[in-house]
């Protein structure tokens, strides 16, 4: 089982510049498929894309994905994900950072992500 490698000082900064915007973050640990489901809905936490299929997909980017996914595979400490319910970036959709961390991470049977959540 892995486990999400938090960048703490990211982490930080994150929610230093967000209470200096007036929020008040919290940094929380959800499981892949509460954050995935927030930001984009079941049906794509149930089946979620296949990496083959990912250059069809509108979900992810194939080069950030890949990115990401070998910065977890070396174990390097990556910041928290992000989701904002104060601002909607549709009737359904809140603002939000991180699917393809929260993916991959899904896929590696992480059970918790760091999430900072306003």
């Amino acid at each position: 089982m892995k486990e999400y490698r938090l960048h703490r000082g990211k982490a930080r900064d994150m929610l230093r510049r967000l209470r200096a915007k007036g929020y008040r973050p919290r940094l929380i640990w959800m499981t892949p498929e509460e954050y995935l489901s927030r930001t984009m809905g079941v049906a794509n936490v149930v089946a979620p894309p296949n990496p083959a299929s990912l250059g069809r997909s509108r979900l992810l980017d194939v080069a950030k994905y890949d990115r990401v996914k070998r910065a977890f595979a070396e174990g390097k400490p990556l910041p928290p994900l992000y989701l904002n319910t104060k601002v909607m970036l549709d009737a359904f959709t809140p603002k939000h950072d991180g699917r393809h961390r929260a993916y991959i991470a899904l896929q590696s049977g992480v059970r918790r992500i760091p999430v900072v959540v306003v």
